[in-house]
């Protein structure tokens, strides 16, 4: 069981990841703005952070670089239905692609399967943390 946090701006995204992981047994949280989770990975430990890219008042990408200073060993997964074309008209794929230059362990595109949020979940608690 473990202890999972879950950023995303659509209530019914983490809804649904919300429901799909406590059937498996972990415990989450999840929240609705990036500054709300960086609050709380500051407060108490997370075991893994799901975070999706395209966000508001604060994107996903400058959420994982902060991550990545102040917490370098937190396990992430990333995930983004590509939404907005990115600064610079950056195709949205990219961002994935950068995200795990960034740190991120996994990326996820939406929509993705309960079965593929399962498995990258397994995937990425089995793998040692970079802390």
């Amino acid at each position: 069981m473990a202890q999972i946090l879950v950023i995303d701006d659509d209530i019914a995204v983490l809804e649904s990841l919300r429901v799909i992981l406590e059937k498996k047994g972990h415990a989450v949280i999840a929240v609705d703005r990036a500054h709300k989770g960086l609050a709380l990975i500051a407060q108490q430990s997370f075991d893994l952070l799901i975070l999706d890219l395209i966000m508001p008042e604060q994107e996903g990408l400058e959420t994982l670089m902060q991550l990545g200073q102040d917490y370098p060993g937190l396990r992430v997964i990333v995930i983004s239905g590509g939404g907005r074309m990115h600064g610079g008209g950056v195709r949205p794929g990219a961002m994935l692609e950068i995200a795990q230059d960034l740190g991120a362990m996994m990326t996820l595109a939406k929509p993705f399967s309960a079965t593929e949020l399962i498995q990258a979940v397994e995937r990425a608690l089995l793998t040692e943390s970079n802390g």
